[in-house]
């Protein structure tokens, strides 16, 4: 994560995840672990003051799942983005790099925020527009 400034002076922040294979963090028993890697590209718009989102991203190893379902899922979660408040309220992008300074995992959580079920499988994710909540698959989001 960081910013840079393109050839126009128009100042650009980054973000970007790679998927990464460790022993001490097995793949899930059964299940085949995708390879992915993605960047997120953040631009104030001058005139609407409004923060405009690039992605581009990759995924491999599909394994004999069929590639269709595969990339429905993969793009819906790259694209959930768009539905991050703090992403469009970042003007000068200091929460990202604020988040990026502690150099820490995200947390996860045992319940979903908004129908406080447990996850079948591991744990749910963190919602892209709110601090500390978590939601499951069947809300997609937080409802803040």
């Amino acid at each position: 994560m960081g910013t840079t400034t393109d050839a126009h002076g128009h100042e650009l922040t980054y973000h970007t995840l790679q998927s990464i294979e460790r022993p001490e963090w097995p793949a899930t028993p059964g299940m085949l672990r995708q390879h992915t890697a993605s960047c997120y590209l953040y631009r104030r718009h001058k005139r609407t003051n409004k923060t405009e989102i690039f992605l581009w991203g990759s995924m491999s190893n599909f394994g004999s799942d069929p590639a269709k379902a595969i990339h429905f899922t993969t793009a819906n979660t790259w694209l959930h983005v768009v539905l991050s408040p703090r992403g469009g309220h970042a003007k000068k992008f200091s929460a990202l790099m604020d988040e990026a300074d502690c150099h820490q995992w995200l947390p996860s959580s045992m319940v979903c925020h908004v129908c406080v079920r447990k996850p079948k499988l591991g744990s749910y994710p963190l919602c892209l527009g709110c601090p500390r909540r978590f939601y499951c698959t069947t809300c997609q989001t937080c409802l803040r």
